[in-house]
């Protein structure tokens, strides 16, 4: 996990006084293991960081919006693989919410390692809080072997390496509300 704060400034009396629109701070996440997994015809959780709910970011003020973003780095072992993914958020120890509908991959190859990058934004509206807002993906496979080969690459055609460190992430931004 990364963080950085920014575009603060304090007042003489020691208030914080944030620009409209600006970036408060910003949480990174990732996860650079290789992940391969048959979904059993239902929505699996994704690997750990990206799956677990243990992303978070707590907003420093509470008409802040956050800015979630990933990028999820998709392989394959000789043949197609799609592969679905949905977005969820809760706020402290509440219910989980599905926002944005998910993101999806379609990948073809012929050669084992080989690696497509899905990358997607989506800015949550105001959340009206200042407890700590934490995330999660699911993934679904097509009914065909829909096997989620996370972080798979490979120069020599291996079906199981990570030869380019490649790391799928979840970056979260506080922003602050126009």
């Amino acid at each position: 996990m990364s963080t950085l704060k920014t575009n603060a400034i304090l007042d003489s009396r020691g208030n914080t006084m944030m620009k409209k629109g600006g970036i408060i701070q910003i949480v990174q996440y990732s996860y650079s293991t290789v992940f391969e997994r048959l979904s059993n015809g239902g929505w699996d959780a994704m690997p750990g960081v990206l799956g677990n709910g243990s992303a978070s970011i707590t907003p420093r003020f509470s008409d802040s919006r956050i800015l979630f973003s990933t990028h999820l780095h998709c392989g394959n072992e000789n043949t197609w693989r799609a592969n679905l993914f949905r977005t969820y958020y809760r706020i402290g120890g509440g219910s989980w919410v599905q926002f944005q509908g998910g993101l999806g991959s379609v990948n073809y190859g012929n050669t084992n390692g080989v690696c497509n990058t899905v990358c997607n934004e989506y800015l949550l509206p105001t959340l009206s809080t200042t407890s700590a807002v934490t995330f999660k993906m699911e993934f679904y496979g097509h009914d065909s072997g829909g096997y989620l080969h996370l972080n798979q690459n490979s120069v020599n055609g291996s079906s199981s390496g990570n030869d380019s460190g490649s790391a799928s992430t979840i970056t979260l931004k506080e922003v602050q509300s126009t």
